[in-house]
């Protein structure tokens, strides 16, 4: 519905602003790619992309996310594109699952990446941008957690079980759905022997902290992932950013391969509005070489639900801030009546010409029930003296003006207005 789409589209222009304002650049894919792009990139959840052939009887599926699509598109236009690469996409993706609270089949995704580089600031610069606009759309309250699948990769080498690090790590991002008593069955399943198990179960439940993994974790792997996060987390601190360690995030999807982050709203239980992290073996050049990238997606429906949560407000009913009623319907009248319109369009404002065929009464009943804020009446006699009744509907006042006055009552307002809810 109106209200609702509209909503949505203040929070995504808000967004793009962000995006804009940090140097991201748009891009578009298609709805579907080529299954075999998609293929044995999201480990387990690959069973929830929507597969399908067509009338060609080449095997397609509908995108997953906006990542896999990004390395394609990346691999068919390098040579084009100046790189270190910063992109931003806004479109939807598509989950064949069962659809529940802030989870649905079909949703926005809002994603950022910064390909062709890997320096820590491209990794500081992606969270950076993220916590600007969820603090730009009213959500100032979202608790970023980072972690390093190298370090989960440590844990699984100290562990003995270093090849089998990736299962490790789809297990343990289940532990917000499942638990952890959830997770210890699904380890035992996989046929993890139960010291591996009461391992895993201590590092989750008791999330030691960087330098208490220091103590246990004496590889290289281990001191390069700790030594890079503390300086990507020093930057988030320096700029207030509200972030700590987590030893527990791993994020299932199988293309990560160092920073990794979620983004979850305080106070409201509605999973991960944000996330995301670096990943350089996903996008490949010619001759073989990968391409270091890192980005991060915001989720538009889970944010929007947030929101819903924190500034509860009467929704906006449409774009239109103006309604030219007409009191007549003579071919004079209307013509000065779009005259009028457009007038007060070229000010920057949103302009509603009647089309219907209802009385002056009805169309300001119209006008109150869309959610216009003011209403100008045109009739003959406004054609004739050059003056208009303008109504101001919330306030129930009206004046009157001359047409030379137009610019003075109605001061220009600025030709793009997201607004506010």
């Amino acid at each position: 519905m109106p209200p609702e789409q509209i909503e949505r589209e203040i929070v995504i222009d808000k967004i793009k602003n962000v995006f804009r304002r940090w140097g991201f650049d748009p891009i578009e894919t298609p709805t579907f790619e080529f299954y075999s792009t998609l293929a044995g990139k999201y480990g387990e959840e690959e069973k929830l992309i929507y597969r399908f052939q067509d009338y060609g009887e080449r095997d397609l599926g509908l995108r997953y996310d906006l990542t896999v699509p990004l390395a394609r598109f990346f691999s068919d236009y390098q040579n084009e594109i100046v790189k270190p690469f910063k992109r931003y996409q806004i479109q939807t993706v598509f989950r064949a699952e069962k659809p529940q609270k802030g989870r649905y089949r079909e949703f926005y995704q809002c994603d950022i990446d910064i390909v062709g580089s890997k320096s820590l600031l491209a990794d500081a610069t992606i969270i950076l941008t993220i916590d600007s606009a969820l603090k730009e759309v009213g959500l100032v309250n979202a608790k970023f957690k980072v972690n390093d699948r190298r370090i989960l990769k440590s844990l699984a080498k100290s562990w003995g079980i270093e090849n089998r690090e990736i299962e490790i790590a789809r297990t343990i991002d289940k532990l917000e759905k499942i638990g952890t008593s959830g997770v210890r069955e699904q380890l035992v399943k996989m046929n993890f022997d139960e010291g591996i198990v009461n391992a895993v179960i201590d590092i989750i439940s008791n999330k030691p902290n960087l330098v208490q993994l220091g103590e246990i974790l004496k590889d290289d792997v281990f001191k390069y992932a700790r030594d890079e996060l503390l300086i990507i987390l020093e930057y988030l601190e320096k700029f207030g950013v509200n972030v700590e360690f987590d030893v527990s995030l791993a994020r299932g999807l199988d293309y990560y391969t160092g920073m990794i982050f979620e983004v979850k709203p305080m106070g409201v239980e509605i999973g991960s509005i944000a996330g995301g992290g670096r990943y350089d073996n996903l996008i490949e050049a010619p001759k073989g070489c990968k391409i270091p990238a890192v980005g991060g997606s915001i989720g538009i429906d889970r944010l929007l639900i947030a929101l819903k949560e924190f500034t509860p407000t009467n929704r906006r009913k449409t774009w239109a801030n103006i309604i030219i009623a007409l009191a007549d319907y003579d071919k004079e009248t209307t013509i000065y009546g779009l005259e009028i319109a457009r007038k007060l369009q070229e000010l920057g404002y949103n302009v509603d010409v009647y089309s219907g065929d209802k009385n002056l009464k009805e169309q300001l009943k119209y006008a109150n029930n869309k959610g216009v804020e003011i209403a100008v009446v045109i009739g003959k006699s406004e054609l004739e003296s050059r003056k208009l009744t303008v109504k101001f509907l919330e306030q129930r006042y009206q004046i009157e003006i001359v047409e030379s006055e137009i610019e003075a009552i109605f001061k220009p307002k600025e030709k793009r207005d997201v607004g506010n809810f």
